[in-house]
């Protein structure tokens, strides 16, 4: 019987000792929700085809410290890597006709990189 009062109680005291009155520190995000936040986005790729001369890649990301890479596709294979560096945009010269993609990388850090390709583009060199 005497369990039955007192588990109660302790529930009660212990729900109340946990609230805070303090809103800065209430307010205040975790570290895990700082890194939630901070991670990378990438919102847009595009390319461009200049005069079946060069391919024009341009990216919209956000985050700190980013790095991009590039897989430059060629009738659905892979035809080039590009590593890793701070550039958010590729000129890429042509040399062969073909159907080109180009797979976009982007991480900050030792983050996971996300990624999206461009559209599909038709390039006829004579």
């Amino acid at each position: 019987m005497k369990a039955k009062v007192l588990i109660p109680i302790v529930a009660g005291a212990l729900l109340f000792t946990g609230c805070s009155n303090d809103k800065e520190t209430a307010s205040k995000p975790t570290k895990t929700e700082q890194t939630q936040q901070e991670k990378t986005a990438l919102n847009k790729v595009s390319i461009k085809n200049v005069g079946d001369k060069r391919l024009e890649v341009k990216t919209t990301a956000e985050g700190k410290d980013l790095k991009y890479a590039y897989s430059v596709y060629k009738d659905g294979k892979l035809f080039q890597k590009i590593p890793y560096s701070s550039k958010k945009e590729l000129a890429y010269k042509l040399t062969k006709s073909g159907d080109y993609r180009v797979r976009v990388y982007v991480k900050a850090g030792k983050e996971k990189a996300v990624a999206k390709s461009t559209e599909l583009v038709k390039v006829t060199k004579s």
